[in-house]
Order: C-alpha cells, then sequence, then structure tokens
C-alpha cells in the first residue's frame, strides 16, 4: 500500500502512434501530461527523453530550450518523486552541457521561474556577451522575436542532432 504522498514506481512511457511535425506518421510517442498552453504557444517540440519533452523557444534572440516533465501536477522540483528530482537534473545538465558544445555561448543560464507558467519545466538558454540581454536575465528583456519557418526548421534540426548526441539518463525500471 502507497502513503499519501507517494509515486507508484516508473514503469516506462505510454506510447501513442502520432505524428509531429518534421517526425515520421506513425512513430510511437510517449503520451505526455497536457503541456501548458503558453508552453504550447511559444515554443515547439523537439525530443522526448526519458522524463522531459525538450522543447525550443521560438525566439530569434536566443537559443532557448525547455524541458517539461512528464508528471501530473508538478509545479516545483520537490513536488517531482526523489528519482524524477535526480533525472530532472540530469536531463537539464546534459541539455545545457551540450547546448554549450553546439552554440559556443559564453555562458549557459538554466533557471526555473514559474512565476506565470506554474506547470513544473526548466529553461535551459544559450547566452553570449553581445545578447540584447546581457548580462541581465533573458526574461522580460524586450520582446520576443519569433523565427521565420525556414530558420524555425534549421533550428529545430540543429537542435534534433546535438541533443541526439547527448548521453542522458535512463528511467529506472
Amino acid at each position: 500500500m502507497m502513503s499519501a504522498g507517494s509515486r507508484a514506481p516508473y514503469k516506462g512511457p505510454a506510447v501513442r502512434r502520432q505524428s509531429r511535425p518534421g517526425v515520421s506518421p506513425g512513430r510511437p510517442l510517449r503520451i505526455m501530461v497536457p503541456l501548458d498552453d503558453r508552453l504550447a504557444a511559444d515554443s515547439h517540440w523537439v525530443v522526448d527523453w526519458p522524463l522531459c519533452q525538450v522543447r525550443l523557444m521560438d525566439d530569434a534572440r536566443f537559443f532557448w530550450l525547455v524541458l517539461v516533465p512528464d508528471r501530473a501536477g508538478a509545479v516545483e522540483p520537490f513536488d517531482l518523486a526523489p528519482e524524477d528530482q535526480a533525472i530532472l537534473w540530469q536531463e537539464a545538465l546534459a541539455a545545457a552541457a551540450a547546448l554549450k558544445a553546439a552554440t559556443r555561448a559564453a555562458k549557459i543560464n538554466v533557471g526555473l521561474l514559474g512565476n506565470i507558467v506554474s506547470q513544473l519545466h526548466v529553461h535551459v538558454v544559450a547566452r553570449r556577451g553581445e545578447d540584447v540581454a546581457w548580462p541581465g536575465p533573458v526574461w522580460g528583456a524586450g520582446v520576443p522575436e519569433r523565427l521565420d519557418p525556414a530558420a524555425l526548421r534549421r533550428r529545430l534540426a540543429e537542435a534534433r542532432a546535438f541533443l541526439a548526441l547527448t548521453s542522458r539518463p535512463e528511467m529506472p525500471r
């Protein structure tokens, strides 16, 4: 019997057959918890990792990833089971290292805010000394500049390529 607040052990991702832009139709995909409307509107799916959906923020000014754990009701990292907390940080650090290597950024910012979007998500942002927000935070710095369709396709392909080479944790069975 599980106590209040405990979670059932992870038994692997549920899958469904669905297509996403840039993905072959019928590819098995994990069923994600519903994505916050603002995250869905401001970002694009890149890849599903063991715990998180990795997304690309639609802002040409920054190469910016967002990791969204596939756990219903998670608002804060401590809402996750201890095993999921460890995997969240491992995935965030793997994304940060891959983003830094791919972009040669001066600095990688990793942050959790949640003041506007309460669904737990981790920002991983490549920073350069010449970016419009440097050295301050990217949040609230000017107006996002949407990627044009060709630039979006290129950036998604680039993110998928460098993340595919990334070593990331496996979910416990």
